[in-house]
């Protein structure tokens, strides 16, 4: 059987996926069966390569001579060309983005000479990515054209250009989008966001994956400890851990463990560097937080102050049907975790000690427990590959 032919436009995706890559990832191998699937991201060091990946996507990663020059470059000169990246920010909406729509754009008509492209599937952010798609079909209408967003461009918190108002912000957005053939948002920008989603005809939510799940590799506990596992980044705005360290802080060392698997807010976990019932270390590959996820007691999370952004961690700590204690804004609670059978929810409003005693109180009735693969499934049926598949697929015709 002839495959057709799939190409993702995204942000980091080779040799390091961030979070955005690994979902367009998965998101992507759903249709393997039936396209030949390529991906065009950012260099992460300056290099431009075509790559084949063991799960059968060809992987092109582009740069520019500025990108690439940082990537080489150290000291002092590198802090030169990065402070040159950080001013062009406020130069334009693609700020320090806009080689990266050239770049891309180039490869993707290389690509669509060497192999007619039927798909091209455009991932933000970073915002370039939909602009590719958009150029992309105006050169070449007769190829089908689709957007995915989780982090849209017009939010609040987004660095604006010099002299451009966050409505002219939106405005670009919006007439981008439009562009599109089908557009596919999260259920999270979906349901907030409702000024641009009332802008676009061709537009729908698309649940999150559910990762495959991990129930069944768990390690039974057999230490007095509990252990409780946070990994992901962390930002000053919009997950900020203060709060979450404040709490934990505050339990006996004898009774609970918490260690961190993170990045970001380092001013906020140096305040906390020496309690020793917290261990703090960097991020780590998949392969080793999965052992983590599988020796850990109860998975800890923190919510995010904007409710269009959802924690992609979230649906992994499902993944594993384990206790699942979340840290969230006051005003802000997930959904998600809301049905879920072992989830406790916590708001900064509560007073740590209430907080303390609430956590301890969950973590010795579930210590021990897990849900089920079958009732997660049931439980977490729209977010089933079967299903999101059809969603997807509904969009590439």
């Amino acid at each position: 059987m002839n495959k057709k032919h799939l190409v993702v436009i995204c942000g980091q995706y080779y040799p390091s996926m961030s979070p955005t890559g690994r979902c367009a990832e998965r998101y992507a191998l759903l249709f393997s069966d039936e396209y030949d699937i390529d991906f065009i991201s950012e260099s992460q060091d300056g290099l431009v390569q075509r790559v084949e990946m063991a799960n059968g996507i060809t992987s092109y990663t582009v740069s520019c001579r500025r990108v690439t020059l940082e990537k080489q470059a150290k000291g002092a000169i590198r802090k030169v060309i990065h402070s040159l990246g950080t001013l062009l920010l406020f130069t334009n909406y693609l700020g320090n983005q806009r080689w990266y729509k050239k770049a891309a754009l180039r490869q993707l008509e290389i690509i669509h000479k060497e192999k007619p492209i039927d798909v091209v599937w455009c991932i933000c952010s970073p915002m370039a990515a939909i602009c590719v798609g958009a150029d992309f079909k105006k050169n070449h209408p007769e190829v089908r054209v689709c957007s995915y967003t989780v982090d849209p461009y017009s939010t609040p918190d987004r660095v604006r250009p010099i002299l451009h108002s966050r409505k002219a912000m939106l405005d670009f957005e919006k007439n981008t989008l439009i562009r599109m053939d089908s557009v596919l948002l999260s259920e999270e920008v979906y349901n907030a966001r409702e000024e641009l989603r009332e802008a676009i005809p061709a537009c729908r939510p698309l649940p999150y994956l559910m990762p495959p799940f991990e129930v069944s590799k768990n390690i039974p506990k057999r230490d007095k400890v509990l252990v409780g596992v946070y990994a992901g980044s962390f930002y000053e705005k919009i997950r900020n851990p203060r709060y979450m360290l404040k709490v934990l802080s505050k339990l006996n060392r004898n009774t609970f463990k918490l260690v961190l698997y993170c990045k970001g807010c380092e001013n906020v976990l140096g305040e906390y560097s020496n309690v020793d019932n917290i261990e703090q270390h960097g991020l780590i590959t998949p392969t080793q937080l999965a052992e983590e996820y599988r020796k850990a007691d109860i998975l800890i999370g923190v919510g995010n102050s904007v409710s269009e952004f959802l924690p992609s961690k979230t649906f992994e700590y499902i993944a594993q049907g384990k206790p699942i204690v979340y840290f969230n804004y006051k005003g802000h609670n997930s959904q998600e975790l809301e049905i879920y059978p072992l989830a406790l929810q916590l708001s900064d409003e509560m007073p740590v000690e209430t907080a303390c005693a609430s956590l301890l109180e969950f973590c010795e009735r579930v210590k021990t427990e897990t849900v089920r693969e079958e009732d997660l499934a049931a439980i977490y049926t729209k977010h089933s590959p079967s299903n999101i598949k059809q969603i997807i697929k509904e969009a590439f015709i």
